[in-house]
């Protein structure tokens, strides 16, 4: 399972914090790009099939809204733009809905998918799994795409199969060239690199970790095993999870993060 810094940066990028969803986003958006109609914690319709939605949301919202984010599904892009007007008063998701949405059901399809995809994931610590998962939650778990916009996607995947997990923050990183406007992306992408670098002080290279509960211990025995300091390493890994959590709060202003690209 992924880390709860992973899940707070996946909802910060996706929606600031739940006083800004309750009071923009309740109703759904089209946050631009390559992007459907979106819902809850970054629920793309566009992306989604008409059962697995019925499946996600039918016993959570009446039949009208239903029948409306329905509507939505596999609509893209400019598409969604269209569709958007007609539903969005008609759909009205609760914040308590989209979190159980989101935790009941997105993160663990989205953590499943990324250790299925990329050989090695699943020994990962939670921090750096979680990195992966929010990447893939907004990009798609296209880590095999053969197209230039997925150079990076495919990079870590290769870094983390031939164990190189050093290599993996400069490919967050590096993919920020994607966006070169957008803020909200490219904050996102360095929150991530930096939740990866944090969760290496947890791990090395072939052993499964502990939580981040345990990092103390962790920590401690990794490091009279390497012969570093641990009170070195354990200031190391204060300041990456102050960095990231800096990063997560820059997006109060709110800048999300939630366009598909």
């Amino acid at each position: 399972m992924i880390s709860q810094k992973a899940i707070d940066l996946i909802v910060a990028a996706e929606v600031s914090s739940r006083a800004y969803y309750e009071k923009a986003l309740r109703h759904p958006e089209w946050p631009g790009g390559a992007s459907g109609v979106t819902i809850g914690i970054g629920y793309d319709l566009g992306y989604a099939m008409a059962d697995k939605v019925r499946k996600d949301w039918g016993s959570r919202v009446p039949q009208h809204m239903l029948a409306a984010l329905l509507d939505c599904v596999g609509a893209k892009g400019p598409q969604a733009k269209l569709v958007l007007p007609h539903d969005r008063m008609i759909i009205d998701i609760p914040w308590q809905a989209a979190m159980d949405v989101f935790m009941q059901t997105d993160i663990p399809e989205f953590t499943d998918k990324v250790c299925r995809a990329i050989k090695g994931a699943d020994k990962l610590s939670p921090d750096c799994l979680g990195a992966l998962v929010s990447l893939a939650y907004n990009r798609g778990v296209s880590f095999d795409n053969p197209d230039e916009r997925h150079t990076e996607m495919r990079a870590i995947k290769r870094h983390i199969e031939a164990g190189e997990l050093d290599k993996v923050p400069g490919d967050f990183r590096a993919m920020k060239r994607l966006w070169p406007d957008m803020k909200g992306l490219q904050t996102r992408r360095e929150a991530e690199a930096k939740l990866w670098e944090g969760g290496l002080v947890n791990m090395d290279n072939s052993m499964p970790k502990a939580a981040p509960a345990l990092v103390g211990t962790a920590i401690a025995g990794t490091m009279h095993a390497s012969g570093a300091p641990p009170l070195a390493t354990i200031i190391l890994a204060v300041i990456a999870a102050l960095v990231v959590g800096a990063v997560i709060a820059s997006y109060s202003a709110p800048v999300l993060a939630r366009a598909k690209g």
